[in-house]
């Protein structure tokens, strides 16, 4: 299903008994999913390295329709530029990870 993502259009998106995405006309790529539970998340569909990808951007209860498009299309032109934007996802995450494994080992050590 194809319809210009708006803030009201995502609101009135009802849950089905699986998963469905319904896909952006204004920005290639860009939809938001919606689960059988009634979450829904703004996410791009990208190929890199012929892999074809999704990248959550962001649940539609944090960010508005609008300013989700603007962060897809940024996101987008990483992607084009060859970033792997799901790489840098990972590595912030790990180091969040080694951050509090440093906290916890000072306060052990501290002890």
């Amino acid at each position: 299903m194809k319809h210009k993502l708006t803030a009201s259009l995502v609101k009135a998106l009802e849950p089905q008994n699986k998963l469905y995405k319904v896909w952006d006309t204004e920005l290639k790529g860009f939809c938001v999913s919606v689960l059988p539970g009634g979450t829904k998340t703004y996410m791009i569909h990208y190929r890199h390295e012929g892999l074809v990808r999704d990248y959550k951007i962001g649940r539609a209860t944090e960010l508005t329709a609008d300013k989700a498009r603007t962060l897809a299309l940024q996101s987008l032109a990483k992607v084009s530029t060859g970033v792997h934007i799901q790489a840098d996802k990972k590595q912030a995450k790990r180091k969040q990870e080694h951050a509090k494994v440093a906290v916890l080992e000072s306060f052990i050590e501290k002890r």
